[in-house]
């Protein structure tokens, strides 16, 4: 069956493996056919079929769909930082419903007109981070209380309140997101805020 997923990690040309996350299998890293290592582009949206054996899955007949929108390749630090976000927070086959979707975005060209937008960047994040199950810890929480409601919304209410919620507050709430990961310390996109 032939599935759709994002190339999260590759460790090409050192070794066959790639992390993907697709919404069947959540994260899970798979090793390539000698013929399927070509084009493989970290952020690409991919078709492949996965065979799975006990200890790992092979990738088969992997196709390159798309790179992110035009402006992403533009801002590769924000892209990176989406990456690395999934890479570190997903856990493995675990699947978490509507993250999968809610980074397809990024893929549709119609996205372009708001990717150049700071405040559009943090929102997706924050919204990523809610579809993850990721708040910042309790105190945190609390003190920016005005954005949790903004984020049980669907994303496309928090776009049209954008404008009601500063920009210092929702860094708090990204780093406070960000910090309860214990192993924070080896993000390596955190300049993005």
């Amino acid at each position: 069956m032939i599935q759709q997923g994002i190339i999260l990690r590759s460790f090409l040309p050192q070794d066959i493996r790639v992390i993907i996350f697709d919404r069947m299998h959540g994260r899970f890293s798979a090793r390539l056919r000698k013929e399927e290592r070509c084009g493989v582009i970290q952020g690409s949206l991919v078709h492949y079929s996965v065979r799975e054996f006990k200890q790992y899955c092979v990738v088969d007949t992997l196709e390159a769909i798309s790179l992110p929108a035009a402006s992403l390749c533009i801002d590769l630090q924000f892209l990176h930082h989406v990456l690395e976000v999934l890479r570190m927070f997903l856990l493995d086959r675990i699947v978490c419903r509507g993250v999968f979707e809610h980074c397809l975005l990024l893929y549709r060209e119609e996205m372009n007109l708001f990717l150049e937008s700071t405040q559009f960047k943090h929102l997706f994040l924050m919204k990523l981070f809610a579809l993850l199950g990721i708040f910042p810890e309790e105190k945190i929480f609390h003190r920016l209380r005005h954005i949790n409601a903004l984020i049980a919304g669907s994303f496309e209410s928090m776009l049209l309140q954008e404008s009601t919620v500063s920009l210092d507050d929702v860094r708090a709430w990204l780093l406070g997101c960000i910090y309860t990961h214990h192993h924070v310390s080896i993000f390596t996109t955190l300049t993005i805020y």
